[in-house]
C-alpha cells in the first residue's frame, strides 16, 4: 500500500473491491480524449499518453508537454463504486482485463466528477479535479471546463493550439 496514490481529501478503504481487491489508487493515467470509454483489454490505442504496451516518448507529444494531461484524479464514489488501482488492468474478479482500472478518458459527454460513469475522472474536491500535465505541473480543472478543451488536453497530438488555456491552481484541502 502506497499512500502516495491516495488523495488526502478521500477517505475509504485501502483496497478497491471493484478491481479484485487490489490496492486503491485515487489517480489514473489519461488514455485519451474524445473517446467514450477505455476498452477492457486496452488493446485499442488511446490518443493520450497511457495505453497497453505503449512506447510514447516526449517526441510524440506534438501539442506540448504543458498542454497534455498525464494523470488525473479517479477517486471511488462515496458509495464505493469505480475508482482506480495503479498496478494492472483487471476486472472485479481478477480474471480478465478492464482498462478503466488504470486509465480514464476525457469526453464532453463524460463530464468531470460525474459519479455515474467509470471511464472518466472523479474527485471529492468541490467543482473539479487535480491533473498532472506531462511537464509535471499540477492543475485543478473545473468541472465546468469547455468540453472541447477537456478532450484536447487529453490528446497528445491533435494539432490544437491551447496557449490561451486558463488553468487554475489547486483548491485548499
Amino acid at each position: 500500500m502506497l499512500h502516495t496514490y491516495h488523495c488526502p481529501s478521500v477517505t475509504g478503504p485501502d483496497d478497491n473491491a471493484n478491481y479484485a481487491g487490489y490496492a486503491r489508487s485515487d489517480y489514473a493515467g489519461v488514455h485519451g480524449g474524445a473517446m467514450l470509454r477505455v476498452s477492457n483489454s486496452m488493446q485499442e490505442p488511446g490518443n493520450g499518453v497511457f495505453s497497453m504496451n505503449s512506447n510514447i516518448c516526449f517526441n510524440d507529444i506534438d501539442d506540448g508537454t504543458e498542454f497534455t494531461l498525464l494523470v488525473g484524479e479517479r477517486a471511488m464514489t462515496r458509495d464505493g463504486q469505480h475508482g482506480a488501482i495503479w498496478l494492472r488492468s483487471v476486472n472485479r474478479t481478477g480474471d480478465r482485463g478492464d482498462g478503466t482500472a488504470v486509465t480514464g478518458v476525457c469526453h464532453r459527454e463524460l463530464r468531470l466528477n460525474d459519479a455515474n460513469q467509470s471511464s472518466g475522472f472523479l474527485s471529492w474536491h468541490p467543482r473539479g479535479a487535480q491533473f498532472v500535465m506531462l511537464d509535471g505541473a499540477v492543475h485543478f480543472l473545473s468541472e465546468d471546463i469547455d468540453g472541447t478543451t477537456y478532450e484536447r488536453l487529453a490528446q497528445r497530438s491533435d494539432g490544437s493550439n491551447l496557449t490561451a488555456l486558463s488553468l487554475t491552481s489547486a483548491p485548499p484541502l
